[in-house]
């Protein structure tokens, strides 16, 4: 897709959304506000050329706008909507982490306790192997474990055959097991950040809970806050299959569908009948397969500030304790992590925002909110030329930030 053809899509998507937030979406700011903002964000858009977007902002404790531009599925011409849902990528990492703090809560999960404990069979680092793995070190992304070619060969597995155990990888006797699954330090005291640490926690929640790691979530976050995301596509039904936002990276001259190209058909089961909760987590995707809205994903910030606004899913003391540093080991770009989250003065400079990113497969998506201040921002792209990584962040992540704080701040 050229330049010209980009802007024409994105003014004639950023009118109509505009029009449909006059139309009442229960939104903060008045229409010439909204159309300001969907005018900048179209010649973002154009800059970098985003596929598809959508976004949304948080002032206090209320969700001030909502935004969508650009197309779904290129394609078949299907445009990105409220209802648009998309693999958001590494930000499914603060669900399966309020799934674990749960049960750290009822006191059926020591965070400081070997995962080997839950899993079945021991856990532990080749380099120090007196300091086995735990689930905080999993939480602050300094266990010790990473996403090498091993890593990689066991992921790719899991997508044709329906049944191999996380033991596969983490046993010294297993057919993926290998050095590139670690560092070069012992547990808890090198930064890594690790999806397969998160697979780990996944699983560690199933064998507590006896339950598959999509159905606690589903039962225990999603549902009680009223969200329409899911970490499991078999439960969206025939008329979803069309919501679900196609991922795609920029190559050869043209968008490439990389993920999620169902074209209106059903998805592929990654949970096949027969599965035993404990396994292998992977196949709900703790890592990384919640597919959300972007006000799902608001939703839940709003709540994450303010846990008391539904009782029962976190105590407000658990939600601060995720939150709060939880050294050693800062990342390359010298944030900070909590437990579950990213703690990030690169984002917007001078301030730190909390919350988590994604990216896979051509997508970009940011979830998050102020450490001081009113203000929260949700945003997701399903394709982009995002320009080259500053500080954990991509040009297009940073300019549409500023883009949606300024708007806020009016």
């Amino acid at each position: 897709m050229g330049k010209s053809e980009t802007w024409e899509i994105a003014q004639g998507v950023s009118w109509l959304a505009c029009f449909t937030a006059w139309l009442g979406l229960g939104l903060a700011q008045p229409a010439w506000g909204q159309a300001g903002l969907e005018t900048a964000v179209a010649r973002w858009r154009q800059k970098y050329d985003v596929a598809g977007l959508a976004a949304a902002g948080i002032r206090g404790t209320n969700l001030a706008f909502t935004l969508h531009q650009g197309w779904a599925d290129l394609d078949r011409k299907l445009p990105v909507t409220d209802e648009t849902l998309f693999r958001v990528a590494s930000i499914s990492k603060v669900f399966t982490s309020v799934a674990a703090m749960q049960l750290w809560e009822r006191g059926l999960l020591d965070l400081d306790q070997p995962v080997g404990h839950w899993l079945g069979f021991a856990v532990s680092h080749p380099v120090g192997a007196a300091r086995p793995i735990t689930v905080r070190q999993i939480l602050a992304h300094n266990s010790g474990l990473r996403d090498g070619a091993d890593y990689d060969r066991f992921l790719a597995c899991t997508y044709t055959n329906p049944a191999v155990s996380l033991a596969e990888v983490l046993s010294p006797r297993g057919r993926f097991y290998g050095p590139s699954l670690f560092t070069t330090n012992p547990p808890g005291t090198q930064y890594e950040y690790s999806n397969l640490g998160f697979v780990v926690l996944g699983t560690v929640v199933e064998k507590i809970t006896g339950e598959r790691f999509e159905a606690r979530c589903q039962a225990g976050i999603l549902d009680p806050l009223g969200l329409k995301a899911t970490f499991n596509t078999d439960r969206l039904g025939p008329e979803d299959w069309n919501r679900l936002a196609v991922l795609y990276r920029w190559e050869q001259g043209r968008w490439q569908p990389q993920a999620e190209n169902w074209r209106g058909q059903r998805p592929p089961s990654r949970i096949q009948a027969g599965y035993r909760p404990g396994d292998n987590a992977i196949y709900s995707g703790p890592q990384g397969g919640l597919r959300a809205t972007a006000r799902d994903l608001a939703r839940f910030l709003i709540w994450f500030r303010d846990p008391a606004s539904h009782p029962g899913i976190l105590k407000p003391e658990t939600a601060r304790l995720m939150r709060a540093e939880a050294g050693p080991g800062a990342d390359p770009t010298n944030d900070q992590r909590g437990l579950g989250l990213h703690r990030t003065r690169n984002l917007v400079p001078g301030q730190t925002w909390i919350g988590h990113n994604g990216e896979a497969y051509g997508l970009l998506s940011g979830m998050y909110f102020q450490e001081e201040g009113p203000y929260g921002m949700v945003f997701i792209m399903n394709g982009c030329r995002p320009g080259r990584d500053e500080q954990g962040f991509y040009p297009v992540e940073k300019e549409l930030a500023g883009l949606l704080l300024e708007h806020l701040r009016k």
